[in-house]
């Protein structure tokens, strides 16, 4: 049986330190033999991986929601004649569940910069060196949030929408001249929950939510396969399923569930004429 594809691959992540990104990263490097350069703004977990996986993990410490630091890694990859094969944008941030009311200028830039514009960037910026690979590759992980709309997630939600849409378009544009891949995963039990300022407690998010080991190989799966369009999770198939039927009923019974929970950290979610 001849290997993957991503057998022995250069492969940059972003959102490598943690959640489902760390788990690509294990996968694509001990499992697959690729090497990796790891994105992400923390510079210590990015030491500590860079010690585990001497000669196979390099850690780039950026924001890859500014494109000045995707031309400074260009510029890395250029100066040290690195050839990229697959180009994956993990990192996401998920802001705390409240009405728009509530959110302003500056938190709809920052989620809209990491979400959206940072695999926009890492493609104008990269493109010319993973176009050049004989098996190039960009994977946009986008939200089940892209497929039926959450209230109270608002910015979120057109943040994942709009990358879903970016990274279809591109794939029909690119063709068969570089695989392009789009994952929609559902709830996944890693950082991404931390803004919230009242925690989901664990047995409601063991519930809802598919262990970020699990995401990732499934992903991989669909990569190796080279599929243009994963949905993961039940969750995520479901919203998508009720979503297409109609929308106007989703959004009402997503409404009602939320209402209904009593959970704390869905408190500031609904309109309150003060």
């Amino acid at each position: 049986m001849s290997k993957p594809w991503i057998c022995s691959k250069t492969v940059i992540i972003t959102g490598a330190t943690g959640g489902i990104g760390k788990e690509l990263t294990t996968l694509f490097i001990e499992k697959y033999g690729c090497t990796v350069i790891g994105v992400a703004r923390n510079r210590e977990r990015l030491s500590a991986l860079e010690e585990k996986w001497q000669g196979s993990f390099t850690g780039v410490s950026c924001d890859a929601s500014k494109m000045d630091e995707w031309l400074r890694l260009k510029g890395i990859l250029d100066e040290k004649n690195i050839s990229v094969d697959i180009l994956i944008n993990n990192a996401g941030i998920l802001p705390e569940f409240k009405a728009t009311t509530l959110t302003d200028l500056k938190e709809c830039e920052g989620v809209m910069g990491i979400n959206l514009f940072s695999a926009m960037y890492s493609f104008y910026a990269l493109k010319d060196n993973v176009l050049k690979s004989k098996t190039p590759a960009i994977i946009n992980v986008s939200s089940a949030a892209a497929l039926s709309p959450l209230p109270g997630t608002a910015l979120y939600s057109a943040s994942k929408g709009g990358l879903r849409a970016y990274t279809l378009a591109m794939g029909k544009e690119l063709g068969k001249k570089c695989y392009v891949g789009c994952v929609c995963p559902g709830f996944c039990d890693t950082e991404i929950f931390s803004a919230q300022s009242e925690a989901i407690p664990r047995p409601v998010l063991k519930l809802i939510s598919t262990p970020p080991r699990k995401m990732a190989k499934k992903i991989v799966r669909g990569i190796i396969r080279r599929r243009r369009y994963m949905r993961i999770g039940v969750d995520a198939g479901l919203m998508d399923i009720i979503f297409r039927i109609s929308p106007r009923m989703a959004m009402g019974l997503f409404s009602w569930v939320i209402k209904i929970s009593g959970l704390k950290c869905f408190k500031k979610v609904f309109y309150k004429d003060n």
